[in-house]
Formats: C-alpha cells, structure tokens, sequence
C-alpha cells in the first residue's frame, strides 16, 4: 500500500457505507458491478495518486454490499414466511451455539430445518432464539425437534441486538411442550471438542469455587454472565468498571503471554512459537463465546503476532482497525452493537488521547517505578473515560463520576484475579494437590474485586443518573473530541519537528 493510505480511513468510509446502505433501495446486481468497476480501476491507477481516492471509494461501496448481502435471505427463510405471533409451532434444527443455563430458563441459537404439521413438513431456514422452562440438558451441535410458542422481541433495542446475530424470533418452549433428542452433528468437531473443554473448566470452578465467585470467575474466564446476580452487574455498572466482567485484551494478553513463556521454556523455535500460540489464541476466542471484545482483542494478538513472523514493525493503531474490518465485513450488523462500540472506542481512545495526555505530568514522575505506574495508569483510565462515558450515558442513562479513580486501582487488580483463574485451571492438570490453596487465593481475590468496587460505589457523586440523552448530544460530544485530538496532535507534531 502507498504511504499515504490509511486503514484508519478505509475503516471510518467501510463504516459509512455499512450505515448509509439502511437509506439505500438499490439493485444487488448493480451495486455489486460498480464495486467491480472501482476495483478494477484502482489496480490500473496502482501508481497514481488517485488510487488512494479510488480505494476509500472501494471501501465505502463495500460497507454497502456486505451490509445489502446480510438483508439478502432465501425464499424459505423465517422472516420471509411470516409466522403468525403467539402461535403454537414444532420445528426441527440443530444448536449453533454453547447452550446458557439460567435459574429458571436455558437458551441457546437454534438454526432451523424444518416445519412439521399434522400432514407433512417443509424446510425452512434461518436462526431462532430457543427459551427452554424445564430443567433439561442440551448440547452445542445437538439435533432436536421442538414444540413451543413463535414470538418476535418486544424490545425496539432487543430486536435489533438479535437482528445483528441473524435471530428473527423466540421460540419459548414451555414444561407440557415435547423436545425430542436427535443425533449430535459431527460437521464442527474441533467446536464441539472446545464447548466440552469449556463444560469441564465450568465443572471444575462450580466444584472448586464459592457460589459467588464462581459467576464472576465464569464470566472474566469463560465469557458466561449467566449467573451474576443483577444487584452486583448493577454495583459494577455504576462505577463505571462493569467491562472487567466481559473478557477483554488483559485476558488474550496472559493466555498470549503464559504459553509464550512455556513454548519458549520447552525451546520451541520462534516462528513456530508465535503459529501455536495464534492457535492457542482462537481457541480461547471461541471457548470464551466470541464476543466483540474478545474478538477484536484476538484480532489484534493475532496481527501483532503474525507481524512479528514476518518480521514486520507492528502498529498497534493499525491493528486495531483491521481487525474492526474485518469484524464489519464477516458481520457488519456489529456496527449497532453496544458491545462492539464500548470495546472498540475504549482503546481506539487510548491510543489517540494517550501520547496527549502523557507530557502533562512533569518527567520526573516516570523516573520512579510507583509513580510512573500511577501516572500512566491514570492517563490510561482518563483517556478510556473520555472515550466511552457518552455511550454509556446514551445507552444506559448513567455517568459513573468515579470511574477513573475506580479504574486505577481495579484493572491492575483483575491481572491478579484472572492469573489465579488461569493458574486453577492449570493445577488441575499440573498440580492438582495445590488446587484447594489455589481455589482459596481465587475466593478471596473475587471478594476483594467486590469490596473494593462496592467502596468506590459509596463515595458521595460516584455516579450521576440522567433520564435523557439525545443522539445528537452524542454526535456533537465526538466531533468536538476528534477536533481537539486533531488540533493537538498536529501541534505536538510541530513541536517535535522544531
């Protein structure tokens, strides 16, 4: 690629096209020749510098076909065959996802087969979002006819979280209604493997592990927040530190950091260290559920490794947005999610707001090793509050005030939470007669996570409760803030260059 080609700017003109395409009634067919056209025009003008122009344009258009391609649904597919709400259906299908097990419901993604009546049956295709009221057991993979009631989200925000996983209705499956179980589908054995790989670690910290810190402990290792009790999402959530409960780049970063140091201490050559360990890495992406936040952290890992093979300079700024590409083009729905949004904003302000902040503070703070820690950690939790406090006041109506001092003292904590999570797992194969010491070290750290944020929640203004926070507030709140990132950043480059 040219020197002046950006992946920031592919990513920002990929993202406008993804949202300009919900405005747009245009042929498939036509749009999809125009992106041929561009492409094909860009290669000819590689050398000119109209190509940079040609390949933004490129980028737009693309946002707008991956955007149309996700509205393109065959004839037989469920939203197409429009059935009636509230009625009684029996459909077979296989389960697409790890099933999630709640106190008075299971449920799980269910990609449908067939619609079977009295008389006959017919095929159908889509994905349905199965709620199960009995206590049964149900399997990734696991073929399964079922009878229940059809419904659509009631929620505008519900409706569309699930659109942008491809769900177009819930299936509630009631304690008189039959399930029969088929076979389990052998077509993914490496998925299946992990799913029971991730019942077993479940296992072993429900066995292991206080009730309490076995919901936390599940949620920050294996990405399941099926059993976090709602005043305690809520005490997180009004601090303002409820991300450390989703897996996050801390979490790829010690699976990513342990296994390099194992690999290098068994003497495994480099190149083929960094391969096992990209493995390792998408292993642990899909054990952990996938979620934007683990995605786009297994993305990066994956990218910065791979350039270290290829013996390339790595350019955390440009991983980062590639692997948002990449998301966006597989699944550009994700645009809309909260999660995606949160978890992309968070470090993209990080990384832009950071080398601001940092000359604030006089050098001679990073001179001591505690108070460059303190220093940094405080630029760090700073420029991560300025990037997503509109966001969450916009979705949740709440500003958690405390948040950057919360944050200083419980992201460094979480490291020690999640290496004796990791190390309880690790016990169990290596050393299993330190598992109960370990387990201890794991309860005790889960309930200091939990006292320390519950202190935080008792400062007086820890957080703000708003009723209304308009989409243009939004708006204005980002282009007033890349202003003023971009105002600065050219006057530190100036200054630089001097």
């Amino acid at each position: 690629m040219p020197k002046d080609f950006s992946w920031i700017i592919f990513s920002v003109f990929l993202c406008l096209g993804i949202c300009v395409a919900n405005y747009l009634k245009i042929y498939f067919v036509f749009l999809y020749i125009a992106t041929l056209i561009i492409l094909i025009s860009s290669f000819l003008l590689l050398r000119n510098k109209v190509f940079i122009v040609f390949i933004y344009i490129l980028a737009f258009l693309l946002g707008i076909l991956v955007s149309l391609n996700q509205k393109i649904l065959p004839l037989n597919h469920l939203k197409n065959l429009k059935i009636p709400v509230s009625s009684k259906i029996k459909v077979k299908g296989v389960i697409l996802d790890y099933p999630k097990i709640y106190n008075e419901y299971t449920d799980f993604i269910f990609g449908l087969q067939q619609i079977i009546n009295r008389e006959n049956s017919y095929s159908i295709n889509g994905k349905i979002l199965v709620r199960v009221f009995k206590k049964e057991h149900f399997f990734y993979s696991e073929n399964l006819i079922l009878e229940g009631k059809f419904y659509l989200p009631y929620y505008k925000n519900y409706r569309n979280y699930l659109k942008g996983k491809g769900i177009y209705g819930i299936l509630k499956v009631k304690k008189n209604d039959k399930i029969i179980h088929l076979e389990i589908s052998r077509n993914n054995s490496l998925k299946l493997w992990i799913y029971k790989l991730k019942e077993k670690i479940k296992e072993l910290f429900r066995n292991n592990l206080s009730s309490f810190s076995y919901s936390i402990i599940s949620a920050i290792i294996l990405g399941d927040k099926t059993d976090i009790p709602f005043p305690v999402w809520d005490a997180f959530l009004k601090v303002g530190t409820v991300h450390i409960l989703a897996i996050s780049g801390l979490h790829i970063g010690i699976v990513g950091f342990i296994f390099l140091l194992i690999l290098k201490i068994l003497r495994i050559p480099r190149n083929l260290r960094f391969l096992l360990v990209i493995f390792i890495l998408i292993i642990y992406c899909i054990l952990a559920g996938g979620a934007s936040s683990v995605l786009r952290a297994t993305l990066m890992g994956v990218i910065l490794l791979g350039a270290k093979i290829f013996k390339r300079d790595t350019d955390i700024k440009n991983s980062l947005f590639l692997s948002a590409i990449f998301i966006l083009i597989f699944s550009p729905l994700q645009i809309y999610q909260i999660s995606f949004q949160l978890s992309f904003l968070s470090v993209l302000s990080i990384i832009l707001i950071f080398p601001l902040i940092k000359p604030i503070f006089p050098l001679f703070l990073y001179k001591n090793g505690f108070t460059r820690f303190l220093a940094l950690n405080f630029c760090v939790s700073i420029c991560s509050f300025l990037g997503v406090f509109p966001l969450v006041a916009y979705y949740f109506k709440i500003v958690p005030l405390v948040s950057i001092l919360a944050n200083m003292v419980i992201v460094p904590y979480m490291g020690f939470l999640v290496a004796s999570s990791f190390a309880l797992v690790f016990s169990k194969i290596l050393f299993p007669f330190l598992l109960p010491y370990i387990a201890k070290s794991c309860d005790l750290f889960t309930q200091g996570l939990f006292k320390i944020n519950s202190l935080f929640l008792k400062f007086p203004f820890a957080y703000y409760k708003i009723s209304y926070f308009p989409l243009y507030w939004l708006f204005l709140y980002y282009t007033f803030l890349i202003l003023i990132i971009f105002f600065f950043s050219i006057k530190f480059h100036r200054l630089n260059n001097c």
